[in-house]
């Protein structure tokens, strides 16, 4: 019945059905042999013009394929090749360091995610899924439209990785010369020898009996002092997935992930830490399958001298007009809704249009802050227009308020020992 019914949408229907024969297009005045009701003359398929010829052919292609389409049957089909294509791409010379790169910090052995990918073997067993993530771009996780922003915390899989990664998986998934367990990605060790100017734990090992939890973290500082730099430091990267980083005063320094460095802001700029003050760790797990712990710990670089404070504003959905001059140097987006979009776009006075940022198909685990690689100067009464469906979606925006401060963005600072 399938079968029979795809013939009947496409035109092709034995003579006995309709006592004609007729693709029936409805495009063309000029009828051809199977286009003539039956007992009439038919016209030789060679009087028509090639054009004629070329057009039917093409709208009967088009009508059949519309028509199996909607029977059900199948038009593309995976073809299995009798000699499977190779390349002289391997596991130990190419994919192995872009995976330890790029995949280690949330995939390597005793990370948060799966599927684990420290070894060939686990790699070579999950490279279908590899392959697909990376053609989806759903891995790794970076949902900023390019074109909007250009960020210093970009994760993007660069085009000849991407290249190299599904030549690896097409071409036979290659072993190479010797193989060995990825590295992982450690951050800067916190305890120990450490660069950081002060670190700061939770306290104790706090039992994980829920996915979120919410620390407060004394400084016991007698002076003030103006933060240069921080880091956040998982006191278990099994189960430890995301975190949020802020003063006492819900004054934020950013958003941390597994595969985050450690976040510097442009000097001049600081943000100011009150003598005796707290910094507040909003972190979220993994739902743990038996007892489990955790002590994480922040480290703090501090400026030699005061800064230039940095100011934070809250920007909603609509329209935001400037009442001051500003230099964006972070945003950090926060939507209620999974999957949902938010695009930010500034125009100044002048009517020049700088967009900042859009975010697409936001997915809460992956939310992060986007630190500009050079900052924005944006000049009072520029409009900020921000779109979303998220009726509830903000966007916290890091600033100096005093763009005569003469910003500079640093040059890559060597960082602590992994």
């Amino acid at each position: 019945m399938r079968w029979r019914k795809a013939a009947l949408l496409a035109g092709f229907v034995p003579t006995g059905w309709m006592g004609r024969t007729s693709i029936m297009t409805g495009l063309y005045e000029k009828p051809v042999a199977w286009d003539v009701p039956r007992g009439e003359p038919k016209v030789s398929l060679g009087a028509a013009s090639e054009k004629d010829r070329g057009e039917v052919r093409r709208a009967a292609l088009i009508v059949a394929t519309v028509a199996w389409w909607i029977a059900g049957v199948p038009v593309h089909r995976q073809v299995q090749l009798a000699h499977p294509q190779s390349s002289n791409v391997t596991w130990s010379d190419e994919v192995r360091p872009i995976l330890e790169r790029r995949c280690a910090s949330c995939h390597g052995s005793g990370r948060t995610a799966a599927p684990t990918l420290s070894t060939y073997r686990e790699a070579a067993l999950a490279a279908g899924r590899i392959k697909r993530s990376v053609l989806e771009r759903t891995m790794p996780p970076w949902n900023v439209a390019p074109g909007f922003g250009i960020f210093s915390n970009d994760r993007a899989l660069p085009s000849h990785e991407r290249d190299l990664l599904v030549s690896w998986v097409d071409g036979g998934r290659m072993e190479g010369p010797a193989h060995s367990q990825l590295a992982g990605h450690s951050g800067p060790a916190l305890h120990g020898e450490s660069r950081a100017d002060l670190v700061l734990d939770v306290g104790r090992e706090h039992v994980i009996d829920s996915t979120r939890k919410r620390y407060r973290v004394a400084t016991s500082l007698p002076n003030d002092r103006w933060i240069a730099g921080w880091h956040f430091r998982p006191g278990n990267e099994a189960l430890v997935r995301r975190a949020r980083v802020s003063l006492e005063s819900g004054t934020l320094l950013g958003v941390w992930l597994p595969d985050e460095e450690p976040a510097f802001f442009p000097s001049p700029l600081a943000e100011r830490l009150p003598a005796g003050s707290a910094l507040m760790l909003e972190v979220e797990y993994v739902e743990p399958s038996g007892p489990a712990h955790d002590r994480s710990a922040v480290g703090l670089y501090f400026a030699p001298q005061a800064g230039t404070p940095l100011q934070h504003l809250t920007l909603r959905r609509g329209t935001t007009a400037l009442q001051e001059d500003m230099r964006v140097v972070a945003l950090t987006p926060a939507l209620e809704m999974v999957d949902q979009s938010a695009r930010v776009v500034a125009t100044r006075p002048d009517q020049s249009v700088e967009p900042l940022m859009w975010v697409r198909k936001y997915d809460p685990r992956f939310a992060r802050t986007y630190r500009l690689q050079q900052p924005v100067d944006l000049p009072r009464g520029t409009r900020i227009d921000v779109w979303s469906f998220d009726a509830d979606c903000s966007i916290d925006v890091a600033y100096a308020g005093d763009v005569r401060a003469g910003v500079k963005v640093p040059k890559a600072r060597p960082t602590p020992p992994r």
